[in-house]
């Protein structure tokens, strides 16, 4: 399943520029890596792809594409009735739902890379969903207050218990 994601990913980017292109929007995409932000190093994130579109303001944002191993075969109209489908429609138009898993990917994304707004690109091979997801500052300041308590609360203190076990000399030292 983790192949079919990895083996689509390149086919959905293509389709997002071509539905683009179709809508009369030139959009610019390019490959990314680890993002980060200074005030907080212990949060990273792995965007897909960073993408420039002059019809958005600002033009700078991010792409996340998911192609689901579960929805591969299925109808665009099934795949958006299904209650498991992190999709749906509002007013005919396609959004992510807050309560999919993507949905705090996508913030933390945002957030990481500094940029305000993602289009989430839902791909099978006979449809695509292209959802503008824009950061919701009060949304993430929540998000950001887990992760944090569970970085410095958990994830810090386990590995310190880690290094204690295995060395005598104290964390940081040779």
């Amino acid at each position: 399943m983790r192949r079919h994601a990895t083996t689509n990913e390149p086919r959905a980017i293509q389709s997002y520029v071509h539905v683009m292109e179709h809508l009369g929007r030139s959009v610019v995409v390019s490959t990314c890596g680890l993002m980060g932000r200074p005030s907080c190093p212990w949060l990273g994130a792995t965007p897909d792809r960073v993408v420039y579109d002059p019809r958005e303001d600002p033009p700078f944002g991010l792409i996340e594409a998911k192609c689901p191993w579960s929805k591969r075969a299925d109808p665009l109209s099934t795949a958006l009735a299904s209650e498991d489908f992190c999709v749906q429609l509002n007013d005919g138009i396609p959004e992510l739902k807050v309560s999919s898993e993507y949905y705090a990917q996508v913030m933390g994304q945002m957030f990481c890379s500094g940029f305000k707004w993602t289009h989430f690109v839902v791909y099978a091979e006979k449809w695509i969903v292209v959802c503008k997801v824009v950061l919701s500052e009060s949304t993430w300041i929540v998000m950001k207050s887990k992760l944090d308590s569970f970085y410095f609360n958990h994830a810090v203190p386990f590995v310190a218990s880690l290094h204690e076990m295995s060395h005598d000399t104290p964390l940081g030292q040779p």
